[in-house]
């Protein structure tokens, strides 16, 4: 079993104990376990030591299209025959006093104090987003595989595809997203009119969510106007490089269920999202493949097509 996780700041609390041994007792008082303690594949050989899985184990570090990355490469390694199975998907937990405080003075993140509202994909209204810690992980493995073996199958992915904007490290661009999105849809044959939702990016910010709105109608065309779009990121906020994950998840949960989640706080939409958001209440869904969109700091941009198993 291989593992293949995605994480966009990695063991976070073992730097910050480093930072403050340091800064205390300066280099004599830093131990040399901080070495692998800080390292950031400690979190793929961690869960390769614990279980036992002797596959490969790395990490894919490229901001918030992480665990996409990770879900894609462990997707190929098994379609293409390298493994039968992989452990994959993201981790972040970095709420300590130093990248907590280095994110707090970005403008990206929303100036609401009151945390139920303060993250508004979509809306007219919407400030920026707001952080959260977490971590998803998705066993991989060939139908062959998991059928011998009478696994539970969840669900299957489709189609992957993967682009860099090349053009600023954290403004994102509709040609690269745009070019991303058409692979995915081409590797797994699916028509853009098929897809029955689409799990976006959905930041709450003002430049991403325009720009992937704008993004997705130039894929789509008219279909944008009945497939429906949700972000994750107004329940439990931007983990960052497990956010890809916790929402592959999320998305195939809205499969199995025939239903989309709510966006929550998009009471007044921004008419440059131009494209069928849900409101605040689920809503039924046809049986149908779904895509799911992660875009990054530094230009990633990475995109799943995801169905169940009739």
């Amino acid at each position: 079993v291989a593992v293949i996780m995605g994480t966009g700041e990695g063991p976070a609390a073992s730097h910050q104990t480093v930072i403050e041994a340091y800064i205390a007792k300066g280099p004599k008082g830093v131990r040399p376990t901080a070495v692998p303690r800080c390292m950031y594949n400690a979190i793929s050989a961690g869960l390769s030591l614990q279980f036992r899985l002797s596959g490969p184990n790395y990490m894919i570090v490229s901001a918030c299209t992480s665990a996409i990355n990770a879900i894609g490469a462990g997707y190929r390694m098994i379609r293409d025959g390298y493994e039968e199975m992989a452990l994959t998907g993201g981790v972040e937990g970095f709420f300590t006093p130093f990248f907590y405080g280095v994110w707090n003075n970005i403008p990206a993140l929303s100036r609401i104090e009151d945390p139920k509202k303060a993250c508004r994909p979509f809306a007219l209204d919407r400030e920026g987003t707001i952080l959260g810690e977490g971590a998803g992980a998705l066993l991989l493995e060939s139908y062959d595989s998991a059928i011998s073996r009478g696994a539970n199958i969840l669900g299957e992915i489709l189609g992957y595809g993967e682009s860099s904007d090349a053009l600023h490290i954290t403004s994102p661009n509709t040609l690269g997203q745009v070019k991303a999105i058409q692979r995915a849809l081409a590797e797994a044959s699916v028509n853009p009119a098929d897809l029955s939702l689409i799990n976006a990016h959905g930041t709450a910010t003002a430049s991403n969510d325009a720009c992937e709105c704008t993004s997705i109608r130039s894929v789509l065309g008219d279909a944008a106007d009945y497939v429906p779009t949700v972000s994750n990121k107004s329940f439990f906020g931007h983990t960052l490089g497990a956010s890809g994950a916790l929402e592959t998840i999320t998305t195939l949960i809205s499969l199995q269920k025939r239903m989309a989640p709510p966006n929550l706080n998009l009471e007044n939409k921004d008419p440059q999202c131009d494209i069928l958001t849900v409101g605040s209440k689920p809503v039924p869904i046809n049986q149908g493949p779904a895509m799911k969109n992660s875009f990054g700091f530094g230009g990633g941009n990475g995109v799943l097509i995801l169905n169940t198993i009739d």
